[in-house]
């Protein structure tokens, strides 16, 4: 049950987080516009697979003990 909880956890916080993390990033980078936009897009959706991916990686070490 934990592992279920922290997976939509990160699924659910974890693609609102790393777009604010992107477009902090890209306005302190100096881009604008739609730069800014697909700077975002790319790097909100890589950084939410990143965690998908972690999500996985920990049930499946898990089932494992």
């Amino acid at each position: 049950m934990r592992t279920l909880i922290v997976t939509l956890l990160a699924l659910v916080l974890g693609l609102p987080v790393c777009i604010a993390l992107a477009a902090l990033l890209g306005r302190t980078a100096g881009l604008r516009g739609d730069a800014l936009g697909f700077a975002v897009l790319i790097a909100g959706n890589l950084g939410w697979i990143v965690l998908l991916f972690a999500a996985l990686w920990q049930i499946a070490k898990e089932k494992d003990r």
